[in-house]
């Protein structure tokens, strides 16, 4: 399973993002030590972020495999 470690800036503490709760739909991420709420903004570029590294780890995955 696919996810992001994340590092909350205000108590220094990490915290994983899971790809299944990675969506626009959803709310941002809290932290679970401190609670603090990630801005919206940087949600949606995280998650655009993400997938797009997950696109292009698929691709270099599917190059490796279909040259054996």
């Amino acid at each position: 399973m696919e996810y992001l470690k994340v590092k909350c800036r205000r108590c220094g503490n990490s915290f994983h993002l899971y790809n299944r709760d990675m969506s626009h739909e959803e709310k941002p991420p809290m932290c679970p030590h401190c609670l603090t709420r990630m801005d919206k903004t940087q949600w949606e570029r995280l998650i655009d972020a993400y997938f797009t590294f997950a696109e292009v780890n698929k691709n270099f995955r599917k190059y490796h495999t279909d040259r054996g």
